[in-house]
């Protein structure tokens, strides 16, 4: 019985690894390509050992980020933001084509997963520092302060105060152009 006991613990510590086979597009070269994608597991087990996912083509790391974001625009927007609000305004506005647009891409901005988001920089980070890529380094060492700061703006409510001003002065750019 003991035994039993046993195996039902290790089948329930196993379950709470998941592991999905997800499709990725190369963020430097464009294959797209399948891969194992480690959502999460059990600390007591320790992580799985499994080799980081990389382009087969040019061997740049899997960009593992949730899907909801994998549009581009409304990151690299954020990551101005951290910097300079008024250089994200002028993308703000040069990306879009209306009022409604630039509504939909401060939402879209506003529900970005900070977290998760630092999280995947985190990955590539350790990945590129096992591989010696000191560039990659470099800049998600500085994506990650940005993501940092926009946090620290989101948790204050400053983030959304902020984007919603750009958003007015995206709008007044937008009547300009016409």
């Amino acid at each position: 019985m003991e035994g039993g006991k046993i195996k039902l613990l290790k089948l329930s510590l196993i379950k709470m690894t998941k592991v999905i086979v997800e499709k990725f597009t190369c963020h430097v070269c464009g294959t797209e390509y399948e891969g194992p994608h480690l959502l999460s597991w059990n600390s007591m087990m320790g992580k799985p050992d499994m080799k980081p996912l990389a382009c087969p083509k040019c061997g740049a790391p899997a960009e593992i980020m949730h899907p909801k974001f994998k549009t581009g625009i409304e990151l690299d927007i954020l990551l101005t933001v951290a910097d300079d609000t008024s250089k994200a305004t002028a993308l703000l506005s040069e990306n879009s084509h209306n009022d409604g647009e630039v509504d939909e891409l401060v939402k879209s901005m506003l529900k970005v997963d900070l977290g998760i988001w630092r999280h995947s920089g985190d990955e590539i980070l350790k990945y590129a520092e096992t591989h010696n890529d000191e560039k990659t380094v470099s800049k998600i060492k500085i994506q990650n302060e940005k993501i940092d700061k926009l946090k620290e703006l989101s948790g204050s409510g400053a983030l959304a105060t902020l984007m919603n001003e750009m958003a007015i002065k995206a709008k007044g750019g937008l009547k300009e152009k016409v």
